[in-house]
């Protein structure tokens, strides 16, 4: 009996759907998500793929029946540059990982991270008092990026990354594209060991950020002193089984997930939060009166945070217009049975936060920017697993708290004293590389505010 598998979009005989997830994958998806429902059949060439975009269905994968899910063949690329980290490493390996990290994301340690992202921000808003606004546009995406990667150094290694940045912005970010580029044309790479220039430039890169973060473990194991940083954290944590630590090797894998999602995608939502809030003026303006209220002035600091709610709402509404990681891919173990669909064995499923984030069946006005979606009263209405930038299931993000902490000071504290303006005439296209950011980099006019 033929079994029953999930309807599939009009796509060429031979190629399949290559030419939509080329061309512009995201808009694609919306497409045919939204004329074909949400569960459906697609091919590249012999690249099985079934795109979700239904969120009882992506609750089932990600978290009732998560263990017939593991992470698709499209994560090897990024295996070249994390290894074997939380973000790419799967079963007991994973799981043991997770809980010797689980410890530094707690509400204690969060709260001791506080003080430094509070700290990183000063210095930058230091740098920015003596920017002349009418000299130069602020390049907000470079901005956002320096600053996540010296809150990264200072909260991971106790170390002020401040000075290497620009060797560190461009070993990864060749990196990053490197890795990208061998995602988004996978299964379809030569091997990254021939020697061919590209493949020769990310290996040096790669190198470069491997004595970095080799130098940093070598010499905290030499150091003495009560440290409270990540770092310390990883290299004192042992297991429950075994009682041993990470090697070294575990913890570059470890240290660069963590460099990579620490700040990388950070960033970028922040970035797009200040795109966001200088399209809508008057959002603007409810944030700054809730700034003003509620801080009259002061620093931001833990104690005061879970306070400012409205802030918190912003950066929660430009994660749904703009997550920063908009495709998560899980491969069947075992053949599945997803509603009324077959689903076979070893095929690959795509599930987009994008296009369940842009759903008009289950977000009213999806285009819009309206803060007021995450307030108390209407968070209790979403559908559950319709908004997803952090995952969800076992394998949700475990640096979400922090996330959301760093996020909310930084807006706070520089919506404290600043607006960012874009110029005229702007048009700001979205790039979708591994983590949505914007197509070119976010120049604003910055204005000290007026209060």
């Amino acid at each position: 009996m033929k079994k029953n598998l999930p309807p599939s979009p009009p796509g060429h005989k031979l190629f399949g759907h290559i030419t939509g997830f080329a061309k512009d994958p995201l808009n694609y998806m919306m497409k045919i998500s939204r004329e074909h429902g949400g569960i459906l059949y697609s091919r590249v060439i012999n690249y099985k793929i079934v795109l979700i975009s239904k969120p009882e269905y992506v609750k089932y994968i990600l978290q009732e029946n998560n263990r017939n899910y593991t992470k698709t063949s499209g994560y090897k690329p990024l295996k070249l540059l994390l290894g074997k980290g939380l973000i790419t490493s799967e079963g007991d390996l994973w799981l043991k990982q997770r809980r010797l990290f689980q410890p530094a994301f707690n509400r204690e340690s969060i709260m001791n991270y506080t003080k430094i992202v509070g700290e990183c921000v000063d210095d930058l808003l230091l740098e920015w008092n003596n920017i002349d606004p009418d000299s130069k546009l602020l390049n907000v995406s470079h901005e956002m990026m320096k600053n996540t990667m010296v809150i990264v150094g200072r909260t991971l290694f106790s170390s002020d990354l401040s000075k290497d940045t620009a060797l560190v912005w461009e070993w990864m970010t060749y990196a990053l594209e490197y890795v990208n580029n061998r995602t988004k044309t996978y299964p379809f790479n030569f091997s990254s060991k021939i020697p061919l220039p590209k493949n020769i430039r990310f290996t040096k890169a790669v190198a470069s950020l491997d004595n970095m973060l080799y130098r940093k473990i070598d010499e905290r194991r030499k150091e003495k002193g009560d440290f409270t940083d990540l770092l310390s954290m990883m290299m004192s944590a042992k297991d429950e089984e075994t009682g041993k630590g990470m090697s070294d090797g575990q913890l570059r894998d470890e240290i660069m997930t963590i460099f990579l999602a620490g700040h990388e995608t950070t960033a970028n939502a922040l970035t797009w939060t200040w795109y966001l809030l200088s399209q809508h003026q008057e959002i603007e303006e409810k944030l700054h009166r809730e700034l003003d209220e509620i801080l009259k002035g002061e620093i931001p600091s833990y104690q005061n945070l879970g306070n400012l709610r409205y802030t918190a709402q912003v950066v929660q509404e430009s994660m749904r217009l703009y997550p920063p990681v908009w495709m998560i891919g899980r491969r069947t173990i075992n053949e599945d049975q997803i509603g009324q669909y077959h689903i076979p064995k070893g095929v690959d499923v795509a599930i987009s936060p994008y296009v369940l984030h842009h759903h008009s069946e289950y977000w009213d006005q999806p285009e819009v920017f309206d803060p007021d979606r995450f307030s108390s009263e209407n968070i209790k209405k979403q559908i559950p697993y319709s908004y997803i930038p952090f995952g969800g299931g076992p394998r949700l993000c475990i640096g979400e708290n922090f996330a959301m902490m760093e996020m909310i000071l930084i807006v706070a504290k520089v919506a404290q004293k600043y607006k960012l303006l874009l110029p005229k005439g702007t048009k700001v296209e979205i790039g979708s590389s591994l983590t949505l950011r914007p197509k070119e980099d976010l120049k604003m006019e910055l204005y000290k505010r007026v209060i």
